[in-house]
C-alpha cells in the first residue's frame, strides 16, 4: 500500500491491505506507537523554546512556554481515570510504559494532545504569579470556548492516598453562542480599557467576586525556519504552527482558590493549522493534535485497526474537559521561579545544540520532580558551557598534577623512612664494629664512616626535594582558589548583562525611542567585552544607573528606567549586584543617587531636566551625526561625566 500523507486517516476500500500490521505502520504519522508521539512532542516544544525567533517578543513567548513546562515539571499532575472518574497521579501510568524508552509519561506530551491542565493555587499569590508568568499583558484573547468555575462541593483527588487533596475548581466548556457574545463584548471593552469584562460585568465592576482573563501566545512548534513534517511549510511564529492558551481565573475575595488553564492548540483563533484544520468559533472537530498526534480521549479513525492500535488512546484518560489537574503552593512557585532564572542563564551561555539537549532532557522527565532532580540536570549541562569546559579541563589537569605530587610525596616519605631505618641499622652495625675493631680494622672503620656521610647527604637531598614538593602543592591550591574566583566573576558579569537588559525593556514608551536607550545599550554592550573585571563592571553599573536617573522633567519625578533599576535591584535575583554596589537592603531611590554621586550638589544634575544635555552631549557626534552614538567617545564620557557635572555651578 502506497503511503500518501494526505490520506492517512480514511483509506479507500480498494487500498485495504490484508496485512494489518503493515498498514498500521503507514497511518496517522506513526501514531500507533507511544514512543513516536512522545519523541515528536519533545522535539516540537524543545525547538519552540530554543529556536523561537529573533525578536524580543518571540523570546518573551518562548519564556512563557518554558515557565509553563516548569509548572508541570515541579507540579504533581493528576489525570481523571475513565473507569471510576477519579483523579490519580501520572506516576500510576508507568505500568503502560514497560516496553517504552521513556518508562513514564513525559511532561512535553501533557499539553499537546487536546486537553488542558487546570492548575489551582492560593488567591494570595495569584497576582504575583500572573505578573511573573505573563510579562506581555497585550497578548490577551477575545475568544475562548473554555473556562473555569468554582465547584459547589470540593472534589477529593486520589481517594486511595493517605493524605487527602481537594480540588475546588473545574474546567468547563463554553458554548459557541456564549463565546460569540463574549467576543463582541470583549472586543468593545478591550479596545476601551485593555482588560476583560463581559457585558454584564462591565455594568457592575464593583460587585465582581472573580475575574477571568484569556491570553494567547503564538508558538513555533518545531522551531522557526524548519520545515513542517506534514504541510512542508516553513515553520513561523505566526499562529499557524501552534498557539499557547492561558485562562486565568482569580477569586477577588481572597477566600477561595484561583486557577490557571493551560493548553497548546493547533493554531490561533481564525488561523488554519498544518493538518488541514481551522480554529473557528464553532470549535470544529480536528483529526490531529498540535504535534500531529492523537487526542487523549479520541479513538483512532480507522476502526479496522483499533484492536491492534498501541497509541495514546490506549491510556485510560476519561474526558476531554476537566481531566488534568495540578496544584501549586507558594513554596513550589518560588522553586519554579528560581529554576526558570537558572534556565535563562544556562541557555544564554550554552551553544545552541547543547541548549536544545538540555530542554529535551527537561521535557522528557515525569511530572513531580524536586529541586535535586533539577539541580542534577542543571549542573550536568553547566559544565558544557565553553568557558567552564576550559576551566574544568584546567582544574582537572591541576587535580591530576596534585594527585601526582601527593603520590610522589608519599613515595619520598616512604623512602625517607626506609633510609632512616637503614641509617639506624648502619649506626648499630657501626657501633658493634667499633667495639670489636682493632688496630688492624681501622681501614674498614674509615669505609663505614664514609658510607654514613653519603647517607646523610642523601637524606638532606630528600628533605630538600620534600620542601620543594610542598611549595608546589601550596601554589596549586592557590591556583584552584583563583579558578573559583574567575567562575564567580563570570556569573556576576552575566547577571549584570541580564539586569541591564531587563531595565532597558522596562523603560517608558517615550524613552524607549530616545538617545537615552542608545546610551544604555552601549553601556550594556561593554559588559560583554573581553578583559572585563569586577572593578570595571562596578564602574559600568554606576554609569548605567547614572544615565537611568537622568530626568527630562522637574526633579521630583523619577524616571521609568530609575524605577526599573530600583525594582530589580531589590529582587533576590539581583542581590549580588546590590552588594557589589554597596547599596544596602532595602534600596530606596535616594540610595541610588548616593551610590553614583558623593554630595548633594551633584544629585540635582541627575534629576533635573535643566542639565540633561550635560550628559547626552558626551555620547553624541558633532553636528554632522548628531543622533549617532559615538563608540570612540563613550569610554571617555563614562570616565568624565561624574566630574563634569559636579563642577557645574
Amino acid at each position: 500500500m502506497e503511503n500518501h500523507e494526505d490520506s492517512f486517516v480514511f483509506l479507500p476500500k480498494k487500498e485495504f491491505s490484508n496485512d494489518k500490521k503493515t498498514a498500521l505502520k503507514h497511518i496517522r504519522f506513526g501514531n500507533n506507537s507511544l514512543d513516536k508521539q512522545f519523541i515528536r512532542d519533545i522535539e516540537f516544544i524543545s525547538l519552540a523554546i530554543v529556536q523561537c525567533g529573533q525578536s524580543q517578543q518571540d523570546k518573551i513567548k518562548a519564556d512563557i512556554l518554558l515557565k509553563s513546562m516548569l509548572l508541570l515539571f515541579f507540579g504533581h499532575v493528576y489525570y481523571r481515570h475513565r473507569s471510576d472518574q477519579c483523579f490519580y497521579p501520572f506516576g500510576s501510568l508507568d505500568s503502560f510504559f514497560n516496553d517504552s524508552v521513556f518508562k513514564h509519561f513525559p511532561i512535553a506530551a501533557i499539553l499537546l494532545h487536546g486537553s488542558r491542565v487546570l492548575i489551582e493555587f492560593s488567591s494570595s499569590i495569584a497576582s504575583p504569579f500572573m505578573d511573573w508568568l505573563i510579562i506581555d499583558k497585550s497578548s490577551w484573547r477575545y475568544l475562548a470556548t473554555h473556562g473555569i468555575s468554582a465547584l459547589t462541593v470540593a472534589e477529593v483527588v486520589h481517594p486511595q492516598s493517605l493524605h487527602s487533596t481537594y480540588k475546588f475548581l473545574k474546567e468547563e466548556k463554553v458554548s459557541s453562542a456564549y463565546a460569540a457574545i463574549n467576543l463582541v463584548s470583549n472586543s468593545i471593552t478591550g479596545l476601551l480599557n485593555n482588560t476583560y469584562f463581559s457585558l454584564s460585568a462591565a455594568a457592575s465592576v464593583s460587585e465582581k467576586v472573580c475575574e477571568a482573563e484569556h491570553y494567547g501566545f503564538d508558538l513555533a512548534l518545531g522551531g522557526v525556519g524548519n520545515q513542517h513534517f506534514v504541510s512542508k511549510k516553513i515553520i513561523q511564529n505566526n499562529g499557524e504552527h501552534g498557539h499557547l492558551y492561558i485562562n486565568f481565573y482569580q477569586d477577588l475575595t481572597q477566600k477561595k482558590q484561583s486557577g490557571l488553564l493551560l493548553g497548546i492548540e493547533q493554531s490561533a483563533p481564525g488561523k488554519s493549522d498544518q493538518y488541514g484544520g481551522q480554529h473557528d468559533i464553532y470549535a470544529s472537530d480536528k483529526e490531529y493534535s498540535a504535534s500531529g498526534g492523537d487526542f487523549f480521549c479520541k479513538k483512532p479513525c480507522l476502526a479496522l485497526y483499533q484492536n491492534e492500535y498501541q497509541g495514546l488512546t490506549t491510556l485510560p484518560f476519561a474526558n476531554y474537559y476537566d481531566s488534568l489537574w495540578n496544584s501549586i503552593t507558594e513554596e513550589t512557585l518560588a522553586l519554579i521561579k528560581n529554576s526558570f532564572d537558572k534556565c535563562q542563564s544556562l541557555l544564554s551561555l550554552l551553544p545552541k545544540e547543547k541548549s536544545l539537549d538540555f530542554i529535551k532532557q527537561l521535557l522528557s522527565g515525569p511530572a513531580g520532580a524536586n529541586q535535586n532532580d533539577f539541580d542534577e540536570l542543571f549542573d550536568r549541562y553547566f559544565q558544557e558551557i565553553p568557558q567552564m569546559q576550559l576551566k574544568i579541563s584546567t582544574q582537572d589537569a591541576v587535580k591530576s598534577d596534585l594527585k601526582d605530587l601527593q603520590r610522589r610525596l608519599k613515595n619520598l616519605t616512604s623512602e625517607k623512612q626506609q633510609l632512616e631505618l637503614e641509617l639506624t641499622h648502619l649506626k648499630t652495625d657501626m657501633q658493634r664494629q667499633v667495639e670489636a675493631i682493632t688496630t688492624q680494622q681501622s681501614e674498614e672503620l674509615m669505609k663505614l664512616s664514609e658510607q654514613l656521610r653519603q647517607l646523610a647527604i642523601e637524606k638532606n637531598k630528600l628533605e630538600k626535594n620534600n620542601q620543594q614538593l610542598t611549595n608546589q602543592l601550596i601554589l596549586q591550591r592557590e591556583h584552584l582558589s583563583q579558578l573559583q574566583n574567575d567562575k564567580n566573576s563570570l556569573l556576576l558579569i552575566n547577571r549584570s548583562d541580564e539586569f541591564m537588559q531587563t531595565v532597558i525593556q522596562q523603560m517608558g514608551w517615550f524613552a524607549n525611542k530616545s538617545q537615552k536607550k542608545n546610551i544604555l545599550l552601549a553601556l550594556q554592550k561593554k559588559t560583554r567585552e573581553e578583559g572585563i573585571n569586577i572593578e570595571k563592571l562596578t564602574y559600568l553599573l554606576k554609569n548605567f544607573i547614572s544615565v537611568s536617573l537622568m530626568n527630562r522633567y522637574y526633579f521630583k519625578h523619577e524616571t521609568h528606567s530609575a524605577k526599573a533599576c530600583l525594582l530589580n535591584l531589590n529582587l533576590p535575583h539581583y542581590q549580588p549586584l546590590a552588594i557589589l554596589l554597596e547599596l544596602g537592603n532595602p534600596i530606596q531611590h535616594n540610595n541610588l543617587l548616593d551610590g553614583v554621586s558623593d554630595n548633594e550638589i551633584k544629585k540635582k544634575y541627575y534629576i533635573s531636566a535643566k542639565y540633561k544635555n550635560n550628559l547626552y552631549r558626551f555620547y553624541q557626534e558633532d553636528n554632522a551625526e548628531k543622533n549617532q552614538l559615538s563608540e570612540n567617545r563613550l569610554s571617555l564620557a563614562t570616565q568624565q561625566i561624574m566630574y563634569q557635572l559636579g563642577t557645574k555651578k
